[in-house]
C-alpha cells in the first residue's frame, strides 16, 4: 500500500520495511508497470451481494486471460448470466467481469411447479399439490408427468394400469408403485 505522511518523520513497526520517497519525486517519476488486470466479481443476481471472493487476473499487456465462474460459490446457486468479457487481452485499462448467480431450482420445479397456475411457485402450490394427493383435485396427464420435484426419478401417469396405482416412479430398473388407498 502507499500511504502518504504528513511531516518530516514517521514511524516504522517492527520487523517491516519501508521504503520512503518524497512526494514530488514519486509524483514526476511514477512507476510503470506492464501488468494488465481483470477484476472478477461473484455476486447474487438479486441484490447483487457476494457470494464468493473475488479474484483480481494479472498478466502483461497483449497476453490472453480467461475468467471462469467460482468453485467457491455454494452449489445452491447456478450461473444466471455474466456482465464483461470472459476471456480477451490484457491492456492498461483494468477490465472487469461479474458473474451473476440465481437460486437453484430445479428445471421440473421452474417448468411445473406452479400447480394453481397464478404465476407464482409458493406455499400456495404445495397445497394443491397436497390436494391432488388427497384425490381432492385431479390433475391432468402432463401436470401429473412433472410432479417429481425432487429430481430422484420419474413420474409417469398411468391410467392405462390397475385404477388403484396413481403412477408409477421409476430410477434406472427400479419401480415403485404409487397406490391410492
Amino acid at each position: 500500500k502507499i500511504r502518504e505522511v504528513k511531516g518530516s518523520s514517521f514511524k516504522v513497526d517492527a520487523n517491516s520495511a519501508v521504503i520512503a520517497v518524497d512526494k514530488e519525486s514519486f509524483e514526476k517519476n511514477p512507476i510503470k508497470s506492464d501488468m494488465g488486470k481483470v477484476e472478477v466479481e461473484f455476486l447474487h443476481v438479486n441484490g447483487r451481494r457476494q457470494l464468493a471472493k473475488p479474484v483480481v487476473l494479472q498478466g502483461e499487456y497483449g497476453t490472453s486471460y480467461i475468467a471462469s465462474p467460482s468453485a467457491g460459490v455454494p452449489a445452491v446457486y447456478v450461473l444466471d448470466s455474466v456482465e464483461g468479457e470472459t476471456s480477451g487481452v490484457y491492456s492498461e485499462e483494468t477490465k472487469k467481469v461479474t458473474y451473476l448467480y440465481r437460486d437453484y431450482v430445479p428445471e421440473n420445479l421452474e417448468k411445473f411447479g406452479d400447480v394453481n397456475g397464478d404465476g407464482e411457485v409458493n406455499v400456495a402450490d404445495v397445497t394443491e399439490y397436497q390436494r391432488f394427493l388427497a384425490e381432492i383435485v385431479k390433475f391432468p396427464p402432463e401436470k401429473v408427468a412433472g410432479l417429481d420435484f425432487n429430481y430422484d426419478c420419474r413420474c409417469i401417469y398411468a391410467p392405462e394400469i390397475s385404477g388403484r396405482i396413481r403412477c408409477i416412479l421409476r430410477r434406472g430398473s427400479n419401480q415403485l408403485f404409487v397406490y391410492r388407498r
